[in-house]
């Protein structure tokens, strides 16, 4: 989230002085999460959205594997970068 053009200036203002905390103009994972705790029920539709998007799209059990893949791949990346590059090795 950032201030480019906001639909509700007033909130939006509101919004970036109650959570900007390092005051860069934008709203970072860590603040996101912080004004998800403090206000639930502001996110719950979009996450309401996408619990529909996704039960109609793959189902359950194909986000499911989307998500073990993303997380092998994340590994296998920070694994190559903690040895310079090198494959993890193979499981079998």
């Amino acid at each position: 989230v950032n201030n480019m053009n906001p639909t509700y200036p007033g909130n939006f203002r509101r919004a970036m002085e109650e959570f900007d905390k390092n005051d860069d103009g934008m709203i970072d994972f860590e603040e996101f999460s912080s004004m998800n705790k403090r206000y639930p029920s502001v996110l719950f539709p979009i996450f309401r959205l996408q619990d529909s998007m996704q039960r109609f799209t793959l189902g359950e059990k194909g986000w499911l594997k989307v998500f073990q893949r993303n997380k092998r791949e994340k590994w296998a990346e920070k694994y190559m970068r903690q040895h310079n590059g090198q494959l993890p090795p193979v499981s079998v």
